[in-house]
């Protein structure tokens, strides 16, 4: 060969040589970037796993305390209505008894009106006899 061909070879050679060496430093540098991509993903997942079983222990917790609040308030609604019942059975005596309290005073009030009412009666009787005995 001749020497600006074996120039030409060598130049030529060594263009093929960078190009390739160019190319595998990008396919390098593309591998490593899969890498960490790969390597952030699954950190990513493991923090995303995290927060899931996270979300699960508050949902459980929340839903534990809900129940907790709804026994509690059952257990404070049972009570209002005994005292309620109480109350009302309370109420219910009093009403009877004033009932009997107004009724006995009532009885005792007209009785004696009464008596005095036929005492009265009488008398205006015997005063009338008299007045026409008298007339006579």
């Amino acid at each position: 060969m001749k020497r600006p061909a074996k120039m030409v070879f060598i130049l030529a050679v060594g263009i093929v040589v960078l190009i390739i060496a160019g190319c595998e430093e990008v396919n390098l540098l593309a591998v490593r970037k899969s890498r960490l991509i790969v390597l952030e993903n699954e950190q990513l997942k493991g923090q995303l796993e995290k927060r899931k079983e996270k979300n699960e222990q508050q949902k459980e917790l929340f839903e534990k305390e809900l129940e907790e609040q709804k026994e509690d308030l059952e257990k404070k609604i049972k009570k209002q209505k005994r005292l309620l019942d109480n109350c009302l059975k309370r109420k219910e005596t009093l009403e009877k008894q004033t009932r009997e309290v107004i009724q006995e005073r009532m009885d005792s009030v007209f009785k004696g009106v009464m008596e005095e009412n036929v005492k009265l009666r009488r008398e205006n009787k015997d005063l009338k006899a008299e007045i026409k005995q008298l007339r006579e």
